[in-house]
């Protein structure tokens, strides 16, 4: 059953991968680029590495690239007879061909945006109006070829008004019939009647009414989302509810993330787990002010989640009552909340079994950044990542994550993975923190990929490996000595400029250079990998509530002016600033979570400290027991 829209997926152009990545498509007959001429743009390819003629190019054959026993004629150029191999393109070839005609016609993305802007508010009103619905507006608009979403919106609106439509075909059949209104139970029952296919979706309205008689006649399986949004139901949905959790067996047939239903093979033995967009959710809508190209993963009603500026957002809290699942073992049916937090947390602290549990199919805002986070801290998470990067995670995603697997086996001092071979754009910039590789790592690391130096010679200066740093005699950069006036070892700032002026490399620092505590302020520089410190400490504030919200791109909806625009980065100022306060809010006793704001920070505060002694402590903590009489060090 076709519940679904398609829509064109995001992604930032990279002309100088794409192009490497259709060339190597276009020169191999399977359709897939080989290893060795996957990265070498068409016009540097040799006849043996590129024997397929690119559409719109023509293989010019010279005298001098023909054997003596070569008896063909000297045909003029492009008009040689001799057949040539037949350029066969994959099915994979020609998507990736239909997708590079799609992505660089700035066209395409207007006429995208301007349908959205178009046909969610349309959608939104068709689905709450009946007269709207029923005009001849609509009628002319769900005659129009490919429109079958809003002939779904259409039918929508009629089942929830108590009348059935004829819908022939499976694409005319809405997949939310709950909200934002309910029918009664004889229309729900009648529709049931006609159209059996859609029996579980009448089972799941049953839920969001408590239409307890109708459910038990229609003898569905145990559905799991049919549980969740009875449960949701604190008015009429016990009754369902209880009947469903009780089952030994449960099952998996509504999906809300692809609006499709799963009737001939139903996945079963399931839990709940926070996978429903439950009737009391949806009247969350995406706020102009965050990201306004943010897509959220639900979107049972087709509409966007677009809505009035009155409405709450679509990102929802995790409420109090669940913040001991942070700390506790996760029961097997989670309660009715929002995970996306829990999900976040199971990333960045990169637990294998919570973030494979928790993780939604689709991704949601900061997940990818917390991904490389927990790869950056945690080798058997970068392990488990890495063997599953083609089956969780898109094209896009995998650079990013390739990058920070790199780093932490480097700085697990393990290089079996890198060679000449590796695509550079899958290296990374970080790779001394959170821990230094050992020296000799560094050392061989700057042998086997000179293109690294650079950044072997910024983790010496970071680990203080002044031997190696020496060893390595990489080319003096800007970016060498921002880190090196960091260093309280003077050394590599001094070396990095005397090496600078005997090659007459310019560091490029301005004369007006701004110094904070004796090193560039930290708006000076350039890149944020350069800071000695890469993960803030938070701002010292107890936020009001959990919520995981987007960053705020620009506004272009590709991304391409956004210098920033990743789906994930280890420089998340706006996740690490969230996960720091999140972390205040669940050390936090219950008693201090009711005064929410900055901590000791206060005018108060700062008077208090300065004008009052701290109390007397009933025990103090003896240091001599730790460090001896004589202040000296011991027992460690």
């Amino acid at each position: 059953m076709a519940f679904a829209v398609c829509r064109p997926t995001r992604l930032r152009p990279q002309p100088t991968q794409w192009g490497h990545l259709l060339t190597g498509i276009l020169a191999r007959p399977c359709g897939f680029p080989s290893r060795s001429t996957r990265h070498i743009p068409y016009r540097f390819l040799t006849s043996r590495q590129a024997p397929f003629q690119l559409p719109g190019k023509r293989q010019i054959s010279t005298s001098s690239s023909r054997s003596a026993d070569d008896t063909r004629p000297n045909w003029p150029e492009g008009m040689d007879p001799t057949p040539r191999p037949k350029l066969e393109l994959s099915d994979f070839a020609k998507e990736m061909l239909a997708f590079f005609e799609w992505v660089y016609d700035p066209a395409h993305i207007d006429r995208w945006r301007e349908w959205k802007e178009f046909a969610f508010p349309t959608i939104r009103k068709i689905r709450r109006d009946l007269d709207f619905a029923l005009s001849p507006e609509v009628s002319t608009l769900c005659l129009k070829k490919s429109h079958e979403v809003f002939i779904r919106a259409r039918n929508a609106r009629l089942i929830m008004s108590n009348q059935i439509p004829d819908m022939a075909h499976d694409e005319h059949k809405p997949y939310c019939i709950w909200y934002p209104d309910l029918a009664s139970e004889d229309t729900y029952r009648e529709l049931a009647r006609r159209y059996p296919d859609m029996r579980y979706h009448v089972g799941r309205a049953c839920a969001a009414a408590g239409y307890t008689s109708l459910y038990k006649e229609l003898d569905l399986l145990p559905e799991v989302s049919i549980a969740e949004e009875a449960r949701d139901n604190k008015q009429g949905g016990a009754s369902i509810f209880e009947h469903i959790i009780r089952q030994p067996v449960r099952y998996k047939v509504l999906n809300d993330y692809t609006r499709t239903a799963n009737l001939e093979d139903p996945e079963a033995g399931v839990h709940l787990n926070g996978d429903t967009a439950v009737r009391s959710t949806l009247s969350g809508v995406v706020k102009s002010n965050l990201d306004p190209n943010y897509e959220h993963y639900f979107d049972i009603q087709e509409d966007g989640r677009i809505g009035e500026p009155s409405d709450p957002s679509v990102h929802q809290t995790l409420e109090d009552e669940h913040i001991p699942l942070f700390y506790s073992p996760l029961p097997k049916d989670l309660p009715t909340t929002n995970k996306d937090v829990l999900i976040i947390m199971a990333a960045w602290e990169g637990n294998i079994d919570r973030y494979l549990r928790l993780r939604r199919p689709v991704r949601i805002a900061n997940e990818i950044s917390a991904v490389i986070r927990g790869i950056y801290h945690h080798p058997p998470f970068a392990r488990w990542i890495e063997a599953r990067l083609n089956v969780l995670f898109d094209r896009r995603e995998r650079k990013v994550l390739r990058q920070a697997i790199h780093a932490r086996f480097i700085m697990c001092n393990d290089l079996s993975r890198i060679d000449g071979e590796v695509w550079g754009d899958d290296l990374p910039l970080v790779f001394w923190w959170p821990h230094f590789p050992h020296e000799n790592t560094l050392r061989e690391l700057a042998w086997r990929r000179p293109d690294l130096k650079d950044h072997v010679a910024i983790a010496c200066i970071v680990a203080n490996y002044q031997e190696a740093f020496d060893d390595i005699r990489a080319e003096p950069s800007r970016r060498q000595w921002e880190v090196a006036c960091q260093s309280p070892n003077k050394y590599y700032r001094e070396n990095v400029e005397r090496r600078a002026a005997e090659r007459d490399v310019d560091l490029e620092i301005p004369e007006n250079l701004e110094f904070l505590r004796g090193i560039p302020a930290p708006w000076e520089w350039r890149k944020r990998y350069l800071e000695f410190e890469l993960e803030s400490s938070g701002s010292g504030t107890i936020p009001r509530t959990l919520v995981n919200t987007p960053f705020v791109h620009g506004d272009d909806p590709a991304g391409w002016e956004d210098e920033w625009y990743e789906p994930g980065h280890l420089f998340n100022d706006h996740l690490q600033f969230n996960v720091m306060a999140w972390n205040t809010y669940i050390s936090a006793t219950d008693e201090a979570r009711k005064k929410p704001g900055s901590r000791y920070s206060s005018e108060k505060d700062f008077e208090r400290r300065r004008l009052t002694s701290g109390p007397y402590p009933s025990s103090r903590k003896n240091l001599e027991s730790h460090y001896g009489p004589d202040s000296t060090k011991v027992g460690y």
